[in-house]
């Protein structure tokens, strides 16, 4: 149902191109995390996308925030980080799971 809204124009992510044009940078940043959220569960959609954001620390950042929002994909979602500061990172969000988790 998701995909037929998407594919219908209604609830459109505005996708990374849209993002560039965001001025404020945590708007852009929220921006890009919303283009590539939606493609989490295609993998071939969502590496392509996450490749064609950059900077390489907005990559990165987006891939973390993601690792945390969705634990359960940390460790793949980790293999695709770049910059040491954000695999360090990475692997502290994988290292404690609860951190993505609903608090109890």
């Amino acid at each position: 149902m998701a995909a037929l809204i998407l594919l219908l124009g209604c609830g459109r992510p505005p996708g990374l191109e849209g993002c560039e044009r965001e001025g404020d940078p945590i708007a852009r940043e929220d921006c890009r995390y919303d283009a590539v959220k939606v493609l989490l569960d295609d993998r071939a959609a969502f590496a392509a996308a996450v490749d064609r954001i950059t900077p390489e620390t907005s990559r990165d950042l987006v891939l973390i925030r993601l690792s945390v929002d969705h634990p359960e994909k940390a460790q793949e979602l980790c293999r695709m980080v770049r910059t040491a500061a954000a695999q360090d990172k990475c692997q502290k969000v994988i290292g404690r799971p609860h951190l993505g988790g609903v608090p109890r």
